[in-house]
């Protein structure tokens, strides 16, 4: 009888445990996701030349806020920002901008996003601008 416990006992612990395993596998992660398509990493541009932006923000349930951001890092200083309040599973912000400069500069662009569950996901991509007649 003490043997037949002792099984029933082990058996329900691992009912237990292969239930909550697999509650873990239907429910994803509800992290927001933030991609930047464009420009590409490490990609070398002319002053005057126009930087096509293209960024994707997803989520499974709802997204809340974002924000893109281009930093001359040679001068610090902002060139570009862009930010927002919109709701939905997807977000994409296409836009084109021209880049000037006048010496050598390395740029980072960094694009971040929140839910509603206040989790956040965070892309940044680095690229380069010459100056016109710099190479």
């Amino acid at each position: 009888m003490k043997n037949k416990l002792v099984a029933l006992s082990l058996l329900a612990l691992s009912i237990v445990f292969v239930q909550c395993k697999k509650d873990d596998d239907e429910n994803p992660s509800t992290a927001p996701t933030a991609t930047i398509v464009s420009p590409e990493i490490g990609k070398t541009f002319m002053s005057m030349d126009m930087l096509v932006i293209d960024v994707q923000f997803t989520d499974p349930k709802e997204l809340h806020t974002y924000a893109i951001e281009i930093k001359n890092e040679s001068l610090d200083s902002i060139i570009y920002t862009k930010s927002g309040h919109e709701h939905g599973a997807e977000i994409t912000i296409q836009d084109t901008i021209m880049l000037m400069v006048n010496d050598h500069s390395d740029m980072q662009m960094l694009a971040t996003v929140t839910n509603h569950l206040g989790e956040e996901a965070k892309d940044s991509v680095s690229f380069h601008v010459h100056p016109i007649g710099g190479h």
